[in-house]
This record gives C-alpha cells, sequence and structure tokens, in this order.
C-alpha cells in the first residue's frame, strides 16, 4: 500500500511541475491570439492540447488520492472546460479556441495547487 501513495505522490510533484508550465504556455497563446498577432498556432496549440490530455490522464489516475479527505478537484466541471475547447477547435475560429482556453485556466490552476498541497502534505520537497 505505501508503494502505491509513493507513486501517487510522485505523480502529484510531475504534475506541479508540468501544471506550471502548461499555465504559462495557456497564458502566452490566449495573449498573443488575443493581441492579433501571427503565430504557429497550430503547433502550440497542438503542445497545449497534448499537455492538457497529459495532465487529465494524471488526474483521472489519481483522483482518489487527490480527493481522499475532501473533493479537491471536481472532474465534471473540468470535462465542461474540456468540451467547450473541442467545440471550439472543431470550429476553428483562434478566438473561440483561446476563450475555451481561458476558461479551463482556473482548471489548470486548481490542478497545480492541488499537486503542490498534496506533495508538501507528503513531504516531498
Amino acid at each position: 500500500m505505501g508503494d502505491l501513495r509513493e507513486q501517487q505522490t510522485e505523480a502529484m510533484v510531475a504534475l506541479e511541475e508540468y501544471t506550471e508550465k502548461l499555465i504559462r504556455g495557456v497564458d502566452s497563446f490566449v495573449t498573443e491570439i488575443k493581441a492579433g498577432h501571427e503565430m504557429n498556432m497550430e503547433e502550440m496549440l497542438n503542445l497545449i492540447v497534448n499537455g492538457l490530455n497529459w495532465t487529465l490522464e494524471v488526474v483521472n489516475r489519481t483522483l482518489d488520492f487527490i480527493n481522499e479527505d475532501k473533493v479537491r478537484v471536481n472532474k465534471e466541471e473540468i470535462n465542461e472546460g474540456i468540451k467547450e475547447l473541442s467545440q471550439a477547435l472543431k470550429e476553428g475560429e483562434k478566438g473561440q479556441i483561446a476563450d475555451a482556453l481561458k476558461n479551463i485556466l482556473p482548471s489548470i490552476q486548481l490542478i497545480h495547487t492541488v499537486s503542490k498541497e498534496l506533495k508538501e502534505r507528503d513531504g516531498k520537497k
């Protein structure tokens, strides 16, 4: 049992580090699109979507650990944001994609905060 907990705590370490980078990437993407700057949107968007997928996979695999003593992350709220992003991606309009990413950002920030809290709770620095 201790081995699983150690793995879950290690996942929080990786999640904290990764979501910090993902937040910066989403912020940068949204800022550039809203400012009307031309950029290689497709490449950056692929990186963000892959990052979101990885983050959500880790959250899904550790949700019992994350929410073991209280509900910290609500999967349904995150899924709503993902549905909005998916629809925006289908339509392909830059502003709509940026808005959807901006709406997902609080969920990513929450995951970042929770992963940091749990990492520190379990003694990982």
